[in-house]
C-alpha cells in the first residue's frame, strides 16, 4: 500500500453495517492562520506511513510522548493514570529525555520502528502521519502520528496474496523468534503491556459487543508542535474514517490527552482498571460516534 492508495472496502456486511468505498489518501488541511500565536503557519499534510523514514519519524514522536509530561504525578482524577502505566512499561525514557539524549539513540527506538512496520502489514492497523515543510530546510517534517485499527473488512480489498502470505505465515514465525530473542533487550516491561492489552480487549468487548468500530490505539504530537493545529487536523482526519462508514471510534485516554478528546466530542463510556506489581492503574475509555455531534 502506498501513501496515495485508495483503500476500498468490500460491500459485504460486517455485523449490521455494510461497508462502502472509503479513501485513505494524502490530504492537506489548513493549520491555524499565520497570525495566530505559535501557529505552524503552513499546510498540514496527512498521509499513510509507508517508508522506513515515516516509521522512524512516528517512532520518535511516540517515544517523546509516552510516558509524557507529569510522569510522576500520582494524582488520581477522572483523566486516569495511564501515564504511570506507560512509565512502568518504559522506566528509562524520562531519564534519557531529561539528559538530552535524542530518542533515536534510546534502546527501544529501533525495536519500536520495527514493530510498527510489522503492524502496518496486518489486517487492521493503519498508521498516519501529519507533516509540514520545515521552515529552514524545506524538507518534510513529521509533527504528529496516529495508529488506528479498523474492522478487518476495511483493509481486505487491499490485501494481495503476497500480503496475506506475509501476515498469515511469515510474520507470526518471525515475530515469535523476535519476541523471544530481542524484545526484552530494549528495556520494555512487556508484562504490564500484556496485562493492559487484556483489559483493553475486555472493555472494548463489553462496550462494543459484535458491532464494527475503529480504535484510536495511539495518538501523539511532537512536543515542539503541540497546540499549533497539527493534532487537531490529524484527529479530524482520523474521525472522518469511521464517520464515512457510520460506525464509532473508541480509545483509551491518557491524562494529557483527555481534555483534547473531550473537546473533540469523545464521551467517556467506561473505565479500564488493572493491578500490576501491587500498583493500580485506571483510565477513561472514550467513544466518538455521529450522534455525539447532535
Amino acid at each position: 500500500m502506498t501513501a496515495d492508495d485508495t483503500l476500498t472496502t468490500p460491500t459485504n456486511v460486517l455485523g449490521s453495517t455494510s461497508f462502502t468505498q472509503s479513501r485513505i489518501q494524502p490530504t492537506a488541511v489548513e493549520a491555524p492562520a499565520p497570525g495566530k500565536p505559535n501557529s505552524l503557519g503552513s499546510l498540514v499534510r496527512i498521509a499513510l506511513c509507508t517508508t522506513t523514514a515515516d516509521f522512524e519519524g512516528i517512532a520518535e514522536i511516540e517515544l517523546l510522548n509516552f510516558p509524557g509530561p507529569n510522569t510522576h504525578d500520582t494524582t488520581v482524577t477522572e483523566a486516569g493514570t495511564l501515564h504511570l502505566m506507560s512509565l512502568a512499561a518504559h522506566p528509562f525514557r524520562p531519564a534519557l529525555l531529561e539528559k538530552g539524549f535524542s530518542p533515536r539513540l534510546w534502546p527501544d527506538y529501533r525495536t519500536t520502528v520495527s514493530r510498527r512496520q510489522k503492524m502496518a502489514a496486518d489486517r487492521t492497523s493503519i498508521f498516519l502521519k501529519a507533516s509540514v515543510d520545515d521552515e529552514e530546510t524545506g524538507k518534510e517534517r513529521i509533527v504528529a502520528m496516529a495508529w488506528l485499527t479498523s474492522p478487518a473488512a476495511y483493509k481486505a480489498s487491499q490485501r494481495t496474496w503476497i500480503h496475506l502470505l506475509k501476515s498469515e505465515l511469515l510474520h507470526p514465525v518471525v515475530d515469535g523468534v523476535w519476541n523471544r530473542v530481542f524484545d526484552q533487550a530494549d528495556g520494555t516491561d512487556f508484562g504490564i503491556i500484556d496485562v493492559y492489552k487484556k483489559e483493553v480487549r475486555r472493555v472494548r468487548n463489553n462496550v462494543m459487543g459484535d458491532k464494527p468500530y475503529f480504535a484510536l490505539e495511539m495518538f501523539a504530537v511532537h512536543p515542539s508542535c503541540q497546540g499549533r493545529g497539527a493534532g487537531r487536523a490529524l484527529l479530524q482526519h482520523c474521525i472522518g474514517l469511521p464517520a464515512d462508514q457510520k460506525i464509532p471510534m473508541i480509545l483509551e485516554s491518557t491524562a494529557a490527552g483527555y481534555p483534547f478528546y473531550v473537546t473533540n466530542a469523545f464521551k467517556v463510556v467506561e473505565r479500564g482498571h488493572v493491578e500490576y506489581c501491587r500498583k493500580s492503574y485506571e483510565w477513561p475509555v472514550m467513544v466518538w460516534k455521529l450522534s455525539t455531534l447532535g
